[in-house]
């Protein structure tokens, strides 16, 4: 009896010993970083709509804790390993753009004219088109958007029956109520970068003399405390649009990326563009952020207009203005 009980007890001390090992640890996840898109430099533009720099989401990585199992009847002590802490994703506030597709409702602004000398389309509403995909495309890559209109319509009618509020409290409602409003929107969004985006038109009854009128512009407000960001947004703007208009097969004229103190007319109100511009005479509450003005090609030019027709045209003119977004926040920030 006693030579049996001697492995007995052996055997129950093997058993306790392996019980007394800890488990071993599982093992802690890796965080893998999606590779970011490459994002070409300002002093290189891109050309095609097909330059869209997408961004990968992170996955948040779960650290696990495991602790060693409590040991039997042993005189061995095992030290319980130290906690792994929680890894917590810092919230990110979005980047928020706000587009302005300029004039709606009742203003036109400028206008195409066929062979006939019917008007056949006009710029508010090719850039409200414009700017809703732009919207969409921004928003396919998390930015916050900010719209001052969706639709055909001004935001405060100054024309007709239903004639808007004074909101600049001059007394009078008229086009800079409208613009005025459209301010006072993008601000309370707090918007990092505003864009809005317009056609340029020309009038002449000599329709050979229409012809030979095109070109792109970019204007940016000189006077403002972020004048510098402004400028390199607007110089980055014109860069890519140019770019694209290359590649897409349209004769090209640089008008510049320039302030919009050119605009000023001499003993008019007012030396700015309201949207971009500081508080002066008519302006009441200026913008609160860096921000340009693009004017991509004129729509009474009948070659440019024929591409403004476009569909595709205007989702690859979206497209690089996404990518020239992005190209400003690479070198700029925020």
């Amino acid at each position: 009896m006693r030579k049996r009980l001697i492995p007995l007890l052996l055997l129950i001390f093997c058993l306790a010993g392996c019980a007394a090992n800890p488990a071993a640890p599982a093992p802690t996840p890796t965080l893998t970083l999606a590779p970011q898109s490459m994002i070409v430099s300002s002093s290189t533009p891109v050309p095609t709509a097909t330059a869209i720099l997408t961004w990968t989401a992170t996955p948040t990585a779960t650290a696990t804790h495991v602790r060693s199992a409590t040991p039997t009847a042993t005189n061995t002590s095992t030290p319980v390993p130290t906690e792994t802490p929680t890894v917590t994703p810092t919230p990110t506030v979005p980047f928020i753009v706000a587009i302005d597709p300029g004039h709606g409702g009742v203003d036109l602004g400028a206008r195409h004219f066929n062979d006939e000398g019917k008007m056949d389309f006009y710029e508010s509403e090719v850039v409200l088109d414009i700017a809703l995909r732009l919207a969409r495309l921004l928003e396919e890559k998390r930015y916050g958007v900010v719209l001052t209109r969706d639709d055909d319509y001004l935001l405060n009618n100054y024309v007709g029956e239903n004639i808007g509020p004074d909101i600049t409290g001059e007394g009078e409602v008229d086009w800079v109520d409208d613009l005025q409003m459209r301010v006072d929107l993008i601000n309370e969004a707090k918007a990092d970068l505003v864009l809005s985006i317009h056609l340029n038109g020309f009038d002449h009854p000599d329709k050979e003399i229409v012809r030979q009128v095109y070109g792109t512009t970019t204007y940016y407000c000189e006077a403002r405390p972020f004048a510098e960001k402004s400028r390199r947004f607007a110089q980055i703007v014109q860069e890519y649009v140019l770019a694209f208009l290359a590649e897409a097969g349209l004769k090209t004229y640089d008008r510049g990326a320039i302030p919009d103190s050119t605009l000023a007319v001499p003993g008019e109100p007012g030396q700015h563009l309201v949207l971009l511009g500081p508080c002066e005479e008519r302006c009441v509450r200026p913008s609160q952020m860096p921000g340009a003005l693009s004017e991509p090609v004129f729509i009474s030019n009948p070659m440019e207009a024929e591409f403004l027709k476009r569909p595709e045209f205007l989702e690859a003119l979206a497209a690089t203005y996404v990518a020239a977004i992005e190209a400003y926040r690479a070198e700029v920030g925020r």
